[in-house]
Formats: structure tokens, C-alpha cells, sequence
């Protein structure tokens, strides 16, 4: 076990913010991570007085930590400032950033977020957790483990493209519709070299982009959801039909670019945590509200 404070992070908001498909909820505020071939159970304790703290209870040993977890909820990047400067922008971005003080934007695996993303297309967040899951079901390595305190926890690691293009056949029962075409696709571009995520990583983020999209299947929101939470390129903005509708009726922006021009000039590089903020706030609306915001057009 690890203990570690860490400030601006909240593991429910993660989880709920449009990022996350493959995470194991325990509970609220409790999560069995799968990655890769490694698995963390991971508690949060919430400080009652101050919501941007918060300690972290870890099924791992210290040296695990820092040489995988570490990196993988981004400790590297500094969220408080962030944070700070995004409450400046305004009185609605205020909102967005204080509700969703705690998201980050998680380093994941590059061949699992872009199959991820060419499936969550024309659908909602359930859905996606679904066909991601049916997925791993099917061709991903199987994992049973007894976990203190959460018992029997079955995982399975993300698939190659080589294990789905060995018996594809079994996409059908995964239920993806036209997906499936795009999926086994994509894994064929990448074990014929065409896709070539080495080189991709070695992108920088406007060339990672307009690669990505010379692939069936990957559109501008879908390759920048790929920069965004696969290769971790925090200036990648990504626009669907939530994001749109917010710059057009909350900032006056007729296109990203204005927005970009007017609210974002002093947080370049890090508007993908901008996104995140909005769309958590706009997904997640408190209850009093009313909206239904969960599970609407991604």
C-alpha cells in the first residue's frame, strides 16, 4: 500500500468526464484501474474543508507509483495553475473550473484511445463504455484477482491489433454496427506498418493530427480526441455537438479559433484541460438543475 496527498485531483470526476471507459467502480471515490498488463485499486479521501485536496490510498508499493502511476495521472503537469488561470477567464468558466477542479487528463494507451475514439462516434457514454469493454472481453488477456477489501476483481488487459485481427470474426458479437469495419481496419493499417504509432508519438501536435486523419474513421474530433488523452498533446481542443453548442451560446464564438483568440491567449498549450472542464460541468449538471446531461451525443 501507498499513501500520498496530492492536490486537484477527484478520481469520480475523472471517471465522469468523457475519458474514461475502462476504469472498475468500486464505489464513489473507489476505482480498480487496469493498465496494460498492471492493475491499481485506488481510494480517495476528500479533505472536508477543501475540495482541491486530496489523499490517495494505493494498492501499490512506492517504487510502483513513481515508475508507472505517477506518469499516468500526469503529476508532472501543475492543475492548481491551471486551475487558477481558468477561473480568470471568466465568471462561467469560473463554474466550469471550480466544479471540475479535480479532473486531469490521464496518460492512457495509445492503440486503446484510438480504437476507443473511432468507436465512440454518433453515440453516447454508455454505449462506448460497452463496445470498449465487449472488446476487451473478447480479445483482451483475462485477469482474476483477489483484492483487500474489494474481493474477486476480474480485469482484462486492452488487446493488440494482432490478437483482434486473429479471429475478427469475433468483432460481430461486440456489437459495434459500422464500427466494426473502421475497428478492423485500423488494425490492419497498423500490423501493415501504415499506421505507424512509434512515429506518430514522435509527433508534434498539428502533424499527429493531420496523420491521424488520413485513416478511416478518423475525423478532426476523433483525431483530437486521440492527441488529447492518447498522446497527451494538453493544447489538442476537442469540438463535439456539447463543446460547439457552449462556445456558441456562453462565449459568443462562432468557432474555436475565436474562442481560442479571446479566453485561452494566456493558457496556450493547455486548452485540452479547458475542454475537460467544460464538458464535465456541462455532463455532470448539479440535480437541482434538471438536465440530463449523462449519456447525451458525445
Amino acid at each position: 500500500m501507498f499513501v500520498i496527498e496530492v492536490p486537484y485531483i477527484n478520481l469520480d470526476q475523472i471517471y465522469n468526464s468523457g475519458q474514461i471507459f475502462s476504469w472498475i467502480k468500486l464505489r464513489d471515490s473507489k476505482y480498480v484501474i487496469p493498465f496494460k498488463n498492471k492493475v491499481l485499486k485506488i481510494e480517495q479521501q476528500r479533505d472536508r474543508f477543501d475540495l482541491t485536496k486530496c489523499r490517495l490510498i494505493m494498492s501499490c508499493s512506492e517504487d510502483d507509483f513513481y515508475d508507472i502511476w505517477f506518469h499516468y495521472f500526469d503529476m508532472e503537469t501543475d492543475y492548481g495553475d491551471i486551475n487558477f488561470k481558468a477561473k480568470r477567464i471568466g465568471e462561467e468558466m469560473s463554474i466550469c473550473a471550480s466544479r471540475g477542479c479535480g479532473v486531469r487528463i490521464i496518460n492512457q494507451d495509445l492503440f486503446e484511445m484510438i480504437i476507443t475514439f473511432c468507436l465512440a462516434t454518433a453515440t453516447n457514454i454508455p454505449r462506448i463504455k460497452y463496445m470498449v469493454q465487449s472488446i476487451q472481453e473478447e480479445f483482451g488477456i483475462k485477469h482474476v484477482q483477489h483484492m483487500r477489501e474489494a474481493g474477486k476483481v476480474t480485469w482484462y488487459e486492452f488487446p493488440t491489433p494482432e490478437a483482434i485481427l486473429n479471429d475478427v470474426n469475433k468483432l460481430d458479437s461486440c456489437k459495434l454496427g459500422f464500427r466494426k469495419d473502421v475497428i478492423s481496419g485500423i488494425c490492419q493499417d497498423i500490423t501493415d506498418g501504415w499506421l505507424d504509432l512509434d512515429l506518430l508519438k514522435s509527433m508534434p501536435y498539428l502533424e499527429a493530427r493531420d496523420y491521424l486523419m488520413q485513416f478511416n474513421g478518423i475525423g478532426l474530433k476523433v483525431a483530437d480526441c486521440i492527441c488529447l488523452y492518447g498522446l497527451h498533446h494538453l493544447e489538442a481542443f476537442p469540438i463535439d455537438t456539447h463543446i460547439d453548442e457552449i462556445l456558441r451560446t456562453k462565449y459568443d464564438c462562432d468557432d474555436y479559433n475565436t474562442f481560442r483568440e479571446w479566453h485561452l491567449h494566456f493558457l496556450t498549450g493547455y486548452e485540452g484541460v479547458i475542454q475537460q472542464y467544460m464538458f464535465y460541468n456541462e455532463i455532470n449538471q448539479p440535480m437541482e438543475v434538471g438536465i440530463n446531461g449523462i449519456g447525451g451525443q458525445y
